[in-house]
């Protein structure tokens, strides 16, 4: 098992190191509730398969290519506790995500970041990086966020 620690320890694919990239991002909320719900629909099964499932069933969730492998059927998927859905254009958004896995018992909190692209009438994760930095969650107008 490999982590990549900032505040939340985050669990990913055995035996390949963690990446991430800090980067700056720019984009809008997004505000239309059937999107938003069809999305959270998404990354919530995405991520049952991600901490549960093989890799076939992982690759369902996927867009042709990306290349994200699952935590090896060692944890228990519990729940989504925040997402954040951002447009970055017409069919592709980021979905900034903390939630809570269980590992023998114990609750541990997990933050990714995942770029989710539309195909069709169905949401596909394109890239999954673990949360090394914030966005201001707490700008609540319609204007741009900016990656901190």
């Amino acid at each position: 098992m490999n982590m990549a620690v900032d505040a939340l320890p985050v669990m990913t694919a055995p035996p390949e190191k963690a990446y991430f990239k800090n980067k700056e991002f720019s984009g809008t909320s997004e505000n239309d509730a059937d999107k938003t719900k069809k999305i959270t629909d998404s990354v919530s099964q995405f991520f049952k398969a991600y901490y549960e499932q093989n890799q076939t069933q992982i690759d369902y969730f996927l867009v042709d290519g990306a290349d994200i492998k699952g935590a090896g059927q060692k944890f228990s998927f519990n729940k989504i506790d925040r997402i954040n859905i951002y447009k970055l254009s017409d069919k592709e958004f980021l979905a900034i995500v903390d939630l809570n896995i269980d590992s023998f018992g114990n609750s541990i909190k997990q933050g990714f970041n995942l770029t989710v692209v539309q195909e069709g009438d169905k949401f596909l994760v394109k890239t999954l990086e673990p949360r090394t930095s914030n966005i201001d969650l707490n700008n609540k107008s319609n204007e741009s966020v900016k990656l901190l």
